[in-house]
């Protein structure tokens, strides 16, 4: 048997929590019970997909903490696709300070300089990741501080030990090369894809251009 999210509903998961509560409820250990069958239960484990499902559940939950997040549209369809999927589970994750997947050592916005080449200044930094739904592209800004690079004046990287979620933008949505995440740097693009970040071809759109990572020297 299988649990399956229909793929063409536009209901909203915020207008239905009863199924919210029901898909956070099933864990690997839950069981159904079915009521004058003679006592008949089946184990969650018996419908593939829906640990799928529950687990998008409870990230979606998880994210309702995240500033800007009321205006986030999370449809039924959403549990359908994997790209949204992979949304989730990552706006999950970035809810919780100790599990935020957004890379905290040295990134170089510009791949061919070393570190050894550059100038530090203590600054702020902004970093966009994009995250694609149903029907709208977010962007969730994380900002930390730390230092800046730079090569030949130009900022070239960054340094933070630790980043909080500021706000979620909810833009148009623009089609992407990858399933996944993606870290805006600028000339490069970061994909979160099983568990690591992985280099990939920048996203390009009505707004691409504009979200980029943002800098501000102390």
């Amino acid at each position: 048997m299988r649990a399956l999210a229909d793929p063409d509903s536009d209901a909203l998961l915020a207008d239905h929590p009863v199924l919210l509560d029901f898909l956070t409820t099933c864990r690997p250990e839950s069981v159904f019970c079915f009521h004058g069958r003679d006592g008949l239960t089946l184990d969650v484990t018996h419908f593939d997909s829906l640990g799928d499902l529950a687990r998008c559940a409870a990230a979606y939950r998880d994210a309702q903490s995240l500033d800007g997040w009321d205006a986030v549209p999370v449809m039924v369809k959403d549990l359908a696709s994997s790209e949204s999927q992979n949304s989730l589970l990552f706006l999950g994750a970035a809810a919780d300070p100790q599990t935020q997947p957004i890379p905290r050592g040295l990134l170089l916005t510009a791949p061919e300089v070393e570190e050894q080449d550059c100038d530090t200044a203590p600054g702020s930094v902004s970093v966009p990741v994009v995250c694609n739904l149903a029907h709208s592209s977010l962007v969730v800004w994380f900002s930390g501080h730390g230092s800046v690079l730079f090569h030949d004046g130009d900022v070239c990287g960054f340094k933070v030990p630790a980043f909080r979620v500021d706000t979620i933008e909810v833009l148009p949505r623009v089609p992407s090369r990858s399933l996944f995440p993606r870290v805006q740097l600028g000339p490069r693009t970061l994909t979160w894809d099983e568990g690591r970040w992985q280099e990939s071809d920048a996203d390009t759109g009505p707004w691409a251009d504009d979200v980029r990572t943002r800098f501000q020297l102390d």
